[in-house]
């Protein structure tokens, strides 16, 4: 449950609230801002550049996107920002940027707009004969003080519109174990055979994605052909460079989405708008039984 719940906390923070650190630090008079991603920056919408753990932040406006790495803003920064701490995020509704972002739910909250990530619970049944099916039930909630009462509101649909939009569009969470290596050739989207860097992870996987700044792409493999070199079931699609990561997952997740909604007021140490997502994955996990325990012998 909790390397789960990790995985859909990365998803908020980088497809919702998209949270980037920064390349290089930043001086009074800067304009350009190098940052980790800039996939989901855009012009003329505004940002917040503030220090890890801090209340108060720097607000911008997006001059341009130069590149996938690297973003200008129309007025000049006022702080010197060091890599360490520095943290870019985006605005949602004006002048509110999410505060925290916690797995489990506390009774109480230092600062809001917040989103708590709290597992509800776990079931299990038979799938295969070795294999069972584990279902995994997630509340996700959005919480802002309801002292602004219309915006509040407001804030939180969107927000809560914006998370149930990114579980869609990530229907698998990537999970704790996974591998990962480097491809050592480019690829056209119509190639089948790719090479990878290390072969030694490699033998017994059923399918892997590939991705770079751009795309993320399933592939499943025809065959290993040996020294790193995977024969596919059927072409890429798009291109990839060498140095873009292979990933190959160690758990199984294939039906996972949020199921419904509710929106209200609730009291934690002050009354606040939220809403919560009932959120569901299921995994399917081995159980592989050709050696027996005992059942009369101790």
């Amino acid at each position: 449950m909790l390397e789960l719940l990790r995985s859909l906390k990365r998803i908020i923070e980088r497809k919702v609230v998209n949270i980037q650190t920064i390349r290089s630090a930043l001086v009074v008079g800067d304009t350009t801002i190098p940052v980790k991603s800039a996939k989901r920056f855009e012009p003329c919408s505004q940002i917040v550049i503030y220090r890890d753990g801090e209340d108060e932040g720097e607000i911008h406006t997006i001059d341009s996107i130069v590149d996938y790495h690297t973003i200008t803003v129309t007025e000049p920064v006022l702080e010197n920002y060091s890599i360490s701490t520095t943290r870019v995020q985006n605005l949602i509704n004006g002048n509110n940027w999410v505060r925290g972002i916690y797995i489990g739910d506390p009774p109480v909250i230092p600062r809001y707009p917040a989103i708590t990530i709290y597992g509800s619970s776990r079931s299990s049944e038979w799938l295969t004969l070795e294999s069972t099916s584990e279902k995994y039930d997630v509340a996700i909630s959005v919480y802002i003080e309801s002292a602004f009462y219309d915006k509040g509101f407001e804030y939180v649909l969107n927000l809560t519109k914006m998370i149930e939009r990114s579980l869609y569009f990530n229907l698998y969470p990537l999970t704790n174990p996974f591998f990962t290596t480097l491809l050592t050739n480019d690829v056209t989207d119509t190639d089948t055979v790719i090479r990878v860097e290390d072969d030694t992870i490699n033998q017994n996987i059923a399918w892997f994605f590939i991705e770079n700044d751009k795309y993320t792409r399933h592939a499943k493999p025809a065959c290993y052909l040996g020294n790193g070199v995977i024969e596919l079931v059927a072409p890429i699609g798009v291109p990839f460079s060498a140095g873009d990561e292979v990933i190959y997952p160690g758990r199984h997740f294939y039906d996972c989405r949020p199921q419904s909604t509710e929106y209200g007021s609730v009291v934690k140490n002050s009354l606040l708008w939220g809403s919560r997502i009932s959120y569901f994955a299921t995994e399917e996990s081995l159980r592989p039984n050709k050696f027996y325990e005992p059942i009369n012998r101790q």
